[in-house]
């Protein structure tokens, strides 16, 4: 078991391409029937924004465990630290979200990710990078 989270807060779908200690491509779907817009009185438009961070953290472990001896996996946790996000536009119900993570510093214990979001494989969504310590 590679993401400790399961449905529905299980964010991204498939990932599509790695290279480990370097890079991740994953891919989330963004579909109708997804709790944030049933749960919503207002109906939302628009996917979440902490949503996105938290699809970019996922993609983050993704990485981070691909990446490191299977004897580390078991015990670690990963603790998210900083977050810096920039937005560029919204992402609606039927697009697809790219999650393009790339390993700026990955340590043992600690590093930081550079994530880009694109949607339908060429709108940019948003920039994100996240520092994690891992304990």
């Amino acid at each position: 078991m590679i993401l400790p989270q399961a449905y529905p807060f299980l964010l991204i779908d498939h990932v599509e391409s790695y290279q480990p200690g370097e890079s991740l491509v994953a891919i989330k779907n963004i579909t109708a029937n997804e709790w944030p817009f049933s749960q919503s009185p207002d109906r939302l438009e628009h996917y979440p924004e902490t949503l996105l961070i938290e699809a970019a953290a996922q993609a983050a472990l993704v990485l981070y465990r691909i990446s490191k001896n299977c004897s580390i996996i078991k015990e670690s946790k990963f603790v998210l630290g900083q977050i810096k996000a920039e937005f560029h536009q919204p992402i609606a119900v039927g697009q697809q979200l790219r999650i393009n993570a790339i390993a700026s510093k990955m340590l043992d214990d600690f590093g930081y990710m550079n994530m880009n979001l694109l949607a339908d494989l060429s709108q940019d969504v948003a920039e994100i990078q996240i520092f994690y310590k891992v304990i």
